[in-house]
């Protein structure tokens, strides 16, 4: 390589280390985003007209599924719905969801009325960012690089593993984040957002990069570091003002409650 390729080379990089320190971890819009979607029944099998992107699924016992996708799914934010099954007049008698993400795996689990395990059928949307970006890297304490995340190499600063790129259409219509209980905004799972924080027990705000009025919310509770943990009647509100996404968290017996969670919007192309 030239000394002047290099040197443009070095340029670039470090405008883009710079930028990313200075947003301190903000997601940006821009870059790549798809969707994986999946619906499964009681029993765990896939239906595969209303899947895409899942491989497999199974009940492992009862309350608890998992499927499989073609691809990671470290980088998606995960929004859920409990379906009526086989009439339109079906309740769900209260299902509770929480979602656990490892590599290409998704682990649900489903409770029920007073919080017992419970199979019913449910679906679930991921919204992904297709390449990992400096932002997805930086902490406090600098660039960190990780699994598919930035990496260090002797041509200057290489992508991770990334899948297929998306229309911009696409990534102009879906906005999403990933909280976790503290009210800390997970960059490497957030699209559009800017910044994330806990004001009270059970009420959170993200700020996203442009008006959110056109946009349609959905969300789930994150199981936090197990595959194994029950929701306890996670609920959730929210509410649009400009940017800003409020989320109000009630835990068991309706009082407020810090839970991790993501939400998904989907926007009105402009």
């Amino acid at each position: 390589m030239s000394r002047i390729a290099r040197l443009v080379l070095g340029v670039v990089a470090g405008g883009l280390l710079a930028t990313a320190l200075a947003g301190s971890g903000a997601a940006a819009t821009g870059g790549s985003v798809g969707l994986r979607f999946a619906t499964v029944n009681s029993d765990g099998s896939l239906v595969a007209a209303r899947s895409q992107g899942a491989a497999s699924s199974l009940r492992a016992s009862v309350g608890k599924f998992k499927v499989v996708f073609s691809a990671p799914i470290t980088r998606c934010a995960v929004s859920a719905a409990s379906l009526a099954g086989s009439s339109s007049n079906t309740f769900t008698f209260d299902v509770k969801f929480a979602t656990f993400i490892s590599d290409s795996t998704l682990y649900v689990t489903l409770t029920g009325r007073y919080d017992g395990p419970a199979d019913f059928p449910f679906s679930v949307v991921l919204a992904c960012k297709e390449t990992a970006t400096l932002a997805d890297t930086v902490g406090a304490g600098g660039i960190k690089p990780g699994a598919g995340g930035i990496k260090p190499g002797a041509g200057g600063i290489k992508p991770g593993a990334a899948a297929s790129s998306t229309s911009a259409v696409l990534a102009s219509m879906l906005r999403f984040a990933t909280v976790d209980s503290s009210g800390g905004l997970l960059a490497s799972r957030s699209y559009g957002a800017a910044s994330a924080m806990r004001g009270s027990s059970g009420k959170f705000k993200i700020v996203f990069d442009s008006s959110l009025e056109t946009c349609a919310v959905s969300a789930a509770s994150l199981a936090g570091n197990s595959s194994n943990t029950f929701t306890f009647d996670v609920k959730i509100a929210t509410f649009i003002s400009g940017s800003s996404l409020y989320v109000t968290l009630t835990g068991r017996y309706d009082g407020p409650a810090d839970f991790p969670f993501s939400v998904v919007l989907a926007c009105a192309a402009s």
